[in-house]
C-alpha cells in the first residue's frame, strides 16, 4: 500500500525550457528533472520562474511565456531546424517566446495538456518592437 503523504512515490517531473542561441535559433536550453528543494520537512520544486511581470525574458516570436504540462499520452516538440524533443507524462514546457510546433506520434492515442500565457515585453531589433509569427 502505498503512503500518499510520502512525495517520493510521485513520478519527478522534468522541465524543457526552450530559448534563442547566439544566431537566434529557437532551441531547448534546458532538459532535465526539476531541481527538488527542501525546508525542513518540507519538500518542493520550482519548474520556472520571471521577476516580475509582464516578465522581459528574451521574447523573439510572441509576447509571451508559456507554461505546458502535459497530463496525458506523449508529444512532440517541434523547434527551428526540424530539432525533436520527446515530452512524456508530467513534464513540462516552458516557451520563452519561441518558434515552435507540436507533434502527437501516436495513431491512435490522445493528448492532453494544460498551458498557462503570461504575458512578457517585446524585444526590440533596431528601434522596433518585434512582432508575433503565427506560422500556418
Amino acid at each position: 500500500m502505498s503512503d500518499s503523504n510520502n512525495p517520493a512515490e510521485l513520478t519527478p517531473p522534468r522541465r524543457i525550457i526552450t530559448g534563442h542561441n547566439a544566431e537566434g535559433k529557437a532551441v531547448v536550453l534546458y532538459n532535465e528533472p526539476v531541481p527538488v528543494q527542501t525546508h525542513g520537512d518540507v519538500r518542493f520544486m520550482s519548474v520556472w520562474s520571471s521577476e516580475g511581470a509582464p516578465t522581459r525574458d528574451n521574447v523573439d516570436k510572441s509576447r509571451t511565456i508559456d507554461y505546458n504540462i502535459l497530463l496525458k499520452g506523449q508529444l512532440v516538440l517541434i523547434m527551428d531546424d526540424d530539432v525533436r524533443t520527446e515530452v512524456g507524462l508530467n513534464d513540462a514546457v516552458i516557451q520563452r517566446g519561441t518558434r515552435h510546433a507540436w507533434h502527437n506520434p501516436s495513431k491512435t492515442e490522445w493528448s492532453r495538456w494544460v498551458t498557462v500565457l503570461v504575458h512578457a515585453e517585446p524585444i526590440e531589433r533596431d528601434g522596433k518592437p518585434l512582432e508575433d509569427l503565427w506560422e500556418v
